[in-house]
Order: C-alpha cells, then structure tokens, then sequence
C-alpha cells in the first residue's frame, strides 16, 4: 500500500504496534471471495500470504494448461456497496478461471489499465475509460492503487445493453523472497455499482464482480486467475445456464489469447 508521511508513521506507531495482520484464507473458494471482498482493505502482508496460498490450491508448479470452475455465491456484507441497492448476491452464481498466460506481470499490468480496450479486445461496441487516479504512475510502480471508471455497450446474441463499471487495480509489493517469492503481484476488482439498461424489458443485467489476480510464476509466464459472480439473462438463457456459463469462460480464456498476442508484439 502507499507509503504514509513520516509525521503520521509516526503518531501511528503505537497503533500499529498493536494491530494484528488476519491470515488470508486457504481454501480455494473462500481465496476468490476474499480478493474481491478484501481488495482494498488488507494488508500487503496477508494479500503475500494469500497469493501463496491460491497458488498451492491451483497447484501453479504444475499448471500447463487453462481449467474453471464454479464457486459459491457472494454474501451482503461482502457486496456492500458495491453493488445495486436492494440486490441479493445469492442470484449472481460464480465461476472462475485459472490460465497460464505468455506475457510478463508488467505487460498485463499495461494491458488492463489501457484505455483502448476497444482495439484491443475487440468486445465492446462502445467504450470509454477514464482514469480516476495517477494510473501512469501505477504502470511505472511509483504508485500501489490505480482507479479507472468505464462506460460502454455490448451486444450479447444479439442483444445491446449498456453498463458503467467502476475499476480497481492493485500491486501487492515484493516483500522478501519467502512472503513473495515470485515478486510483485497484481490484484484487480471491477464491480458494476448499477444494472444495466436495455431497450426490451425482457432481458436483464442487474450484478457483476470480478477479481482477477496476476503472478509472474516463471519468467514471461503470468498466472492469471479470473473469478466472476453475475446475474444476467439474454434472450431467456439466464447466468445460472450451464451453456451461458460456458460461453462466458470461453470469452475469459479468448481475452488471455489476445493479451498473448498483443504481449508477443510488445517484446
């Protein structure tokens, strides 16, 4: 996290001192929820020990090849405000995915603040992003958090709506070799904080919270693991359908092999 002045280091020493840093969780389930839920609040030491711990669930020694899944549903206090008032997480099911991506932790870290996102995932129909904080300074690592706002629109089997997100971006610093032994990590949350619109009264888009995690496990490979809850329906197929879930983790390991090619011509 950012570094405080040396006067309120200071006055708060005796504080400090007396704080006790929560362990991260180990169970792969409860990880995914605590990286959405304790994006901004923990301190860098659990989110090390929570890095470490995804990575002996997924078993990153040995990860070749991209795997999901699915997950339990949010809870109200862990969706406080983030979402629409008067939504109930428990109808936003989670999925996740897990993918080895060829790109090195400071290519994706450009790749996902980027503004032009448009060009390069080719997903949008229209989209804006406007940075909120000193996101260059978060690209060149003189600053730990980084906040960006979209707007866009998106046609799902035909279908158009329009949604406005709210991003988050996180770099949990290299601490030592044994809390972070592949270095720096990167940490992001985007939460849609109202539903979506449409022109029909049929479909619907009314949650979505992702938190996505980046570790560069060996040199220019980045393990990247995805985890969204969402509730939506299109044309009839809601985001409890197994096939909607399906289409929308292709559409998560169709974004690692763009970020693949778009890494290999940034070499």
């Amino acid at each position: 996290m950012r570094t405080a002045h040396l006067s309120a280091l200071v006055l708060a020493l005796p504080l400090v001192a007396c704080k006790k840093v929560e362990p991260a969780p180990k169970e792969l389930d409860e990880l995914l929820h605590w990286f959405l839920s304790e994006h901004e609040t923990a301190e860098d030491e659990t989110a090390a020990e929570a890095f470490r711990n995804l990575d002996a669930e997924i078993d990153g020694a040995n990860l070749d090849e991209h795997w999901d899944g699915s997950m339990s549903a949010l809870t109200k206090d862990e969706v406080d405000g983030l979402g629409p008032s008067g939504v109930d997480p428990d109808n936003a099911p989670g999925i996740f995915m897990v993918n080895p991506v060829a790109c090195t932790l400071e290519q994706m870290v450009e790749l996902v603040t980027a503004k032009n996102q448009i060009e390069l995932y080719e997903t949008y129909e229209t989209y804006e992003r406007t940075w909120v904080s000193d996101v260059p300074a978060f690209r060149d690592g003189g600053e730990d958090l980084a906040e960006w706002d979209e707007s866009f629109t998106v046609t799902v089997l035909g279908i158009e709506y329009a949604a406005d997100t709210i991003g988050l971006g996180r770099r949990v610093p290299d601490l030592d070799a044994d809390q972070t032994p592949w270095g720096s990590t990167l940490m992001t949350r985007r939460t849609m904080p109202e539903r979506a619109t449409f022109d029909n009264d049929r479909d619907y888009y009314d949650q979505d919270y992702r938190a996505e995690m980046y570790y560069e496990r060996s040199n220019g490979t980045v393990v990247h693991v995805a985890a969204m809850w969402r509730e939506a329906s299109f044309a009839g197929l809601d985001s409890a359908n197994e096939g909607t879930q399906r289409l929308v983790l292709n559409g998560m390991k169709d974004w690692d092999d763009l970020s693949e090619e778009h890494c290999e011509e940034m070499r």
